[in-house]
């Protein structure tokens, strides 16, 4: 199955987080709401990587179940969903 380009999605708050000491209006002695600005910076693209993941595997649950219904066209599922592991508590959709 191919990815799509929402794979590379979480790779923006990666990249902020470790480019945030080169950056020179994040690293300095500035306050940013009473905190410094580098704690600052690093919180919200921390708190910004759940959002990104939830996209990430939103699109992906969505191209597997496009991939293994494929409803009038006849075509084989590809298996990926058999491989999954599902816990018992989560419901099949």
């Amino acid at each position: 199955m191919r990815r799509g380009p929402l794979v590379l999605l979480p790779a923006i708050p990666i990249l902020a987080l470790l480019s945030a000491v080169w950056l020179p209006f994040v690293n300095t002695r500035s306050l940013w709401l009473g905190m410094p600005r580098l704690f600052v910076w690093c919180s919200v693209w921390v708190m910004l990587i759940t959002p990104t993941l939830f996209v990430v595997d939103r699109d992906r649950r969505r191209r597997l179940s496009l991939a293994t219904t494929d409803i009038g066209t006849g075509a084989a599922s590809t298996g990926t969903a058999s491989t999954e592991t599902r816990s018992a508590a989560e419901p099949r959709r």
